[in-house]
């Protein structure tokens, strides 16, 4: 049996398939372009915790649009000790974590990819480093946020947190 199609809604009906799967096949084409970097900017600024050894310190700013430079610290008195630096840097699909800690690892840093982002939270993990495998970030308030390390270590789950309130 034949059918009939009248010429100009076949023209109509070809003319969309082809704008459809021209569309959907740029959609599959183009690169993932994530802006992680965008929620993480509440973390600019410098932020303390009071310890035993003295005040923490860990001071961020924004070092162009896709990466962010941390400074953790002691101030002891008027004596200083550099703990680690860090970079917190998107590329075309991840957010990373990489911090240098002084005396550890070589002087090499360590990344840890981004696995959970909320307006309030940020989780990145290596499931491979020693200790810790997972560094978190949750803000409390504009002014407090709690920083913590986990991960497993001879076996069992260790935690450390760090609640710090915004000091600029």
């Amino acid at each position: 049996m034949k059918t009939n199609t009248h010429p100009v809604a076949y023209i109509i009906a070809t003319a969309t398939l082809a704008i459809i799967t021209g569309f959907a096949a740029g959609i599959h084409h183009t690169p993932p372009q994530h802006n992680d970097i965008r929620k993480a900017l509440w973390l600019i600024g410098e932020w303390q915790h009071q310890t035993a050894r003295g005040i923490l310190y860990e001071r961020w700013k924004q070092t162009s649009n896709t990466s962010l430079a941390g400074k953790s610290y002691y101030l002891n008195n008027k004596d200083t000790t550099v703990l680690e630096t860090i970079t917190i840097k998107q590329d075309k699909q991840n957010l990373w974590y990489i911090p240098t800690v002084t005396g550890q690892n070589n002087g090499k840093a360590v990344s840890f990819k981004l696995t959970e982002i909320t307006i309030d939270k940020m989780v990145f993990e290596n499931p491979e480093h020693d200790f810790p495998q997972k560094i978190t970030y949750r803000r409390i308030t504009a002014d407090s946020l709690v920083a913590a390390i986990s991960g497993m270590v001879n076996g069992k789950l260790k935690q450390q947190d760090f609640p710090m309130r915004r000091s600029r």
